[in-house]
């Protein structure tokens, strides 16, 4: 058989690789707009989730914000020496025990406290023969305030005058376990989740007035009604 001349087989594969690339067009085409379609659903998701998210975002920081508030508020109550205490006892006659917790602002520190102590108690006053007393305190939760005369309050360590304090409790000595913390350190707390929404604010009120997407800086120049990277509408807030 005579071999084919040159001319023919150049004609064969090119035939060959234009039906190549055919067949791999279409497959090419269905792909890809099976991926544009994914890329469409995922954008929908990302601008749900980001509502969701912004939405959270508020909510928490409108209630770290009013936190702040009231954390400021009694600060300044402790200053003046004025105690206000929230106290919930319950006893237990099964054990014979009294379970007691309490929560109180006092000089610039939130103490809480628990103990857990006998119902009835051995005290002995002067000479006087040992006697048996009853501890016989309100029963539920309770709040009360009261004044502190000035130098009233001393404190042995470093930490305790800056308002950290920790302690096991003791019922042999009547002594409760304590955890404090004082108000500034709760207050620089409550204050992240508001600062980092007036950062987002700030951000979004930037990336407005340079035509960007407010939640991915993407120029919105040439679709100003809707990103077409993350789906979100310019008048929505920055995550």
């Amino acid at each position: 058989m005579a071999p084919s001349p040159p001319l023919a087989i150049a004609v064969t594969h090119l035939c060959h690789w234009q039906l190549a690339a055919s067949a791999l067009g279409v497959r090419f085409g269905w792909h890809g707009q099976l991926y544009s379609d994914a890329r469409a659903v995922s954008r929908q998701y990302n601008a749900l989730m980001g509502r969701l998210f912004r939405i959270l975002l508020t909510t928490t920081s409108v209630m770290s914000l009013l936190l702040c508030i009231i954390t400021t508020i009694y600060w300044v109550r402790s200053k003046l020496l004025i105690s206000d205490q929230l106290i919930h006892h319950s006893p237990r006659p099964s054990e014979n025990t009294d379970a007691e917790i309490s929560l109180q602002s006092l000089d610039g520190a939130i103490a809480l406290r628990w103990n857990t102590y006998p119902t009835l108690h051995t005290v002995q006053i002067g000479r006087s023969p040992r006697v048996q007393i009853r501890s016989d305190p309100l029963e539920g939760l309770y709040y009360f305030t009261q004044h502190y005369p000035p130098d009233s309050i001393s404190y042995d360590s470093f930490w305790k005058r800056l308002g950290f304090h920790f302690g096991l409790p003791a019922p042999q000595r009547f002594e409760a376990g304590i955890l404090a913390v004082p108000h500034w350190f709760l207050l620089l707390v409550f204050s992240l989740l508001p600062l980092l929404r007036l950062r987002a604010d700030l951000r979004s009120y930037h990336r407005r007035r340079l035509g960007l997407c407010p939640t991915c800086g993407y120029d919105l120049r040439a679709s100003p009604d809707k990103c077409p990277e993350c789906g979100a509408s310019p008048q929505g807030a920055a995550i």
